[in-house]
């Protein structure tokens, strides 16, 4: 017997109208439908072989839900889920571009409790100039060199010179443990 997504969508509108599961009413219907959707993708790659077996989140760890662009309203700086009537407070750690609208916001719980929003955007990005010049940084294990324009760089313990890339000037010879 094989379970659709659209059958599964469909048993939970029909679980909301039970009595006993009554607090499905309080949250909004698309994180439940996104769980689903992200079941039946990691089961599909389970059985295609790209991954390993699905394991289930558990109820103390890390926890997030997913809405979609129809469940979110962003004014300014100020998102709204869906089924909540204050927006979020939120700290934004950048600004989003302008004229920016959401495809899709998780909402996601650390081990400490601490909530954090991560919002995916559709945005035209320009290419970076092209330059002559190229600086070689190694930014090892402990010590990050800073090469300045046209300094030549010896190689350092555990370096060698790289012949085979000419636009790499030192590669590690041992690997990293």
């Amino acid at each position: 017997m094989k379970l659709y997504t659209k059958d599964l969508s469909a048993a939970i509108t029909a679980l909301k109208k039970e009595e006993g599961a009554a607090w499905l009413k309080e949250v909004s219907s698309v994180p439940l439908q996104q769980v689903l959707r992200h079941l039946d993708s990691a089961y599909t790659n389970f059985f295609e072989g790209r991954a390993d077996y699905p394991t289930f989140k558990k109820k103390h760890h890390e926890q997030s839900a997913t809405y979609t662009d129809n469940a979110v309203t962003l004014k300014g700086d100020k998102l709204t889920l869906a089924k909540q009537q204050d927006p979020l407070r939120i700290v934004w750690s950048r600004p989003l571009p302008n004229g920016a609208k959401p495809s899709s916001v998780t909402v996601s719980k650390d081990r400490s409790g601490g909530y954090f929003v991560s919002i995916l955007v559709e945005e035209d990005i320009q290419p970076l100039p092209a330059v002559e010049q190229q600086v070689g940084l190694d930014a090892g294990r402990r010590h990050v060199r800073k090469v300045p324009e046209y300094t030549p760089v010896l190689p350092t313990r555990g370096m060698t010179t790289n012949t085979s890339f000419p636009h790499a000037s030192f590669v590690k010879t041992k690997r990293c443990a």
